[in-house]
């Protein structure tokens, strides 16, 4: 790709570093990448030139000064062509905005690199800045934020809401990493002996930073400390001056900031408000330096469960944190702080996420309606197929909110945007705002998940001028008396979709008997991740010991939220029954719900985020469905994980199962208690079944393969005449 980054200047700072970084990685991945500036020079000037990136001055002569350098970017971008421009920060948002439409298909990304700001603090030309940025944000192509609270920020300033992907920042593990000659050498600079805690801030002089609170925490920590600030302004005279009788270094901007950072004990970053990633916070980590922090911007993210998160413009609170964290140093806390980093910040990370979405521009767009992004089947599938598939571009509309899976795939390079619409028939006041939706992202094809959003979807997509819709049914014998009308009406309008994409043979023929009648089918089944669901004996042994159960136990168990079809009482009937017969039987329940359900004894979970190794756990797996199943994926799943299953026949459980598993009549309890007692009596039964259904997953159900079939139907109802 040919990729044209602007930027306001080279200056020290962590935007201004990350473009730095970003620049370079996207060149060593062999993309052709050049630096447009609004002000020329800088410090990271040379890190640029000397990767062999060209640089191109936009001489921008003051603050108002607009026109000049639009005018010379608009040249720029016809010279240079680029099929990405690439702004970074608001007034090179602006401008890609107003200079990016000079060369037909040239993508304008924006780039966000701060969240909550409090524009009063601002004077009224940076107020005015930040509103013209939201307020052009729709017309960019992409919106990638380095922070979740970034993007949230921008919708609240008036951006169009859901617009936008997440990709953290990346950190040169190579340069910010433990140096113990930096440490000896720079402490001794400052006179600094190693009995001394020494307490470092690394941040430019600005109200969302709070200095002042810093400082204020600095003199209730008491003897034995000494502080450090670093970062342009903190040594001006308009600084906010040390409280008595502390040992204060005022360094201002610091050349090989890194040797600074390994001098540290503690770090520190109590900012106010406005952070989006904080690299200070991850560079100091990278060091081995536990930090503490307020919980703006992704700060609690970054740090996890090795430092500390104290409130915001609290500065006992800030002192206590880092009297708890002052040597002497722990060299596991050290390892943990840089292990962290390594493992999902480096900057290998960045340039392969950046790489990912930018390359994605170019491909033709499916946009996914789906009723809610919570836990689920159909969820999870679609979860799955965008993260995977590589020759679209994805887009997901939840008509609710964005659920537990939402912010997981913004993270992940795709863009969600929640329409916050009510439940059932009420969503439909949503109908001209999902039409707009539809005509600006122009997708090549409007995909739909579940009844609701068959319905909405279609009719948004003939609202937005007859764009092509695919739907996609997860499950077969629906209860009439919950889902007949809805059924009854999307069988009238079967013939509008150019494809129903069903996940279960079963959910085909249910749904055919119910008069739909599309202009073509497919029958794709729902594709597993057999890396992550797989025989796991580290999370059977960590399970098992959490829920007190011994290894000599038979654990029979049910993952399913709790629905009327999933028939739990049934399953409790049953596995109470057997285990009254053979005590070594205990029961597990997991699923939404699940944790307030009566009945005999059993270990209540509720919804589990860790439900692969919880299958690991399990000796048996069951699922008891009296009716509407599609494909279900605890069935699969659990076969992934290489445990006998015990399925009723409904939907196509019983052809996912095959001969590597148990099936049962629908309903008929006491066939469920008898498949139960014979495979708790029979270990090696059990370990055959798993080894088989692990086997049988990896043959027919591999996430890959339903990937492809997706993208083979798609391509196929593209070329379809309409």
């Amino acid at each position: 790709m040919r990729i044209l980054l602007v930027a306001r200047s080279l200056g020290q700072g962590g935007a201004e570093r990350q473009l730095v970084t970003l620049a370079g990685e996207l060149a060593r991945r062999g993309h052709d990448v050049a630096v447009a500036l609004l002000y020329p020079g800088g410090p990271f000037a040379a890190a640029l030139t000397s990767a062999g990136i060209p640089l191109h001055p936009l001489d921008k002569s003051g603050r108002w000064d607009l026109a000049g350098p639009l005018r010379r970017l608009r040249a720029l971008v016809r010279a240079w062509r680029p099929e990405i421009l690439h702004g970074y920060l608001p007034v090179a948002n602006l401008l890609v905005a107003l200079a990016g439409r000079a060369v037909p298909g040239c993508r304008v990304v924006f780039g966000i690199r701060a969240s909550d700001m409090d524009l009063s603090r601002y004077d009224p030309a940076n107020r005015l800045l930040y509103r013209a940025e939201a307020m052009v944000a729709g017309r960019a192509d992409l919106v990638i934020a380095n922070a979740a609270a970034g993007l949230e920020a921008l919708w609240r300033r008036g951006a169009p809401a859901g617009r936008g992907v997440v990709i953290a920042n990346g950190i040169d593990t190579g340069r910010f990493r433990p140096d113990p000659a930096a440490r000896a050498e720079e402490r001794a600079r400052l006179g600094i002996d190693d009995a001394t805690c020494l307490v470092g801030m690394i941040a430019r002089h600005d109200p969302m930073k709070d200095h002042a609170t810093f400082l204020a925490a600095a003199a209730a920590s008491g003897p034995g400390f000494a502080f450090v600030l670093a970062g342009s302004g903190t040594a001006d005279e308009g600084a906010p001056p040390p409280p008595d009788g502390i040992v204060l270094h005022r360094l201002g901007p610091v050349a090989g900031v890194e040797r600074l950072m390994a001098a540290l004990d503690v770090g520190a970053l109590p900012s106010r408000f406005g952070e989006g990633f904080p690299n200070a916070l991850a560079e100091m980590m990278a060091c081995g330096v536990p930090c503490v922090a307020t919980p703006v911007g992704e700060s609690a993210a970054i740090l996890g469960d090795t430092g500390r998160i104290v409130p915001a413009g609290d500065p006992a609170a800030l002192a206590e944190a880092w009297r708890a964290l002052a040597p002497p140093r722990d060299p596991a806390l050290a390892r943990r702080c840089r292990a962290r980093i390594e493992e999902n910040y480096a900057v290998a990370l960045l340039g392969a996420r950046t790489e990912a979405v930018l390359a994605a521009l170019a491909r033709p767009l499916i946009v996914h309606v789906i009723t809610g992004l919570g836990t689920g089947g159909a969820e999870g599938m679609l979860a799955r197929l965008v993260r995977r598939s590589q020759a679209f571009r994805h887009v997901v509309v939840s008509l609710t909110g964005p659920g537990t899976i939402g912010p997981a795939l913004r993270r992940d390079g795709i863009e969600v945007i929640a329409l916050g619409l009510p439940p059932g028939p009420r969503a439909l006041a949503g109908l001209p705002g999902l039409a707009r939706l539809l005509r600006r992202l122009r997708p090549a094809l409007v995909q739909t998940w579940l009844y609701h959003a068959d319905l909405l979807g279609t009719l948004a997509a003939g609202l937005a001028g007859g764009l092509p819709v695919a739907w996609s049914l997860r499950c077969s014998d629906m209860d009439r008396a919950r889902y007949g009308r809805l059924v009854g009406l999307l069988a009238r309008l079967s013939p509008l979709p150019r494809l129903v994409i069903a996940n279960a043979e079963a959910g085909r023929v249910w749904h055919r008997a119910q008069g739909y009648r599309p202009r073509a089918w497919a029958v794709i089944a729902n594709g597993i991740d057999t890396d992550r669901f797989r025989p796991d004996p580290a999370a059977r042994t960590r399970w098992r010991a959490a829920l007190g159960v011994p290894p000599e136990t038979v654990l029979v168990g049910m993952v399913a939220r709790v629905d009327p079809m999933k028939d739990h009482a049934g399953f409790l009937a049953a596995a109470t029954a057997a285990a009254t017969l053979r005590p070594e039987i205990a029961l597990v329940l997991a699923g939404t719900g699940t944790e307030t359900l009566p009945g005999p004894a059993a270990h209540r979970l509720g919804a589990v985020t860790d439900v692969a190794g919880l299958y690991a756990a399990l000796d048996i797996v069951v699922l008891a469905s009296r009716f509407g199943e599609g494909f279900p994926n605890v069935v699969a799943e659990a076969m992934a994980c290489g445990r006998a299953v015990i399925a009723s026949a409904s939907g196509d459980a019983a052809a996912i199962l095959g001969p590597a598993g148990v099936t049962v009549p629908p309903g008929d309890d006491a066939a469920l208690e008898q498949a139960i007692l014979s495979l708790a009596a029979a270990p090696d039964r059990r370990a055959a079944l798993g080894t088989a259904a692990r086997h049988r997953v990896e043959e027919h159900y591999g996430l890959d393969r339903a990937v492809t079939a997706f993208e083979t139907a798609w391509r196929e109802t593209l070329g379809r005449e309409p």
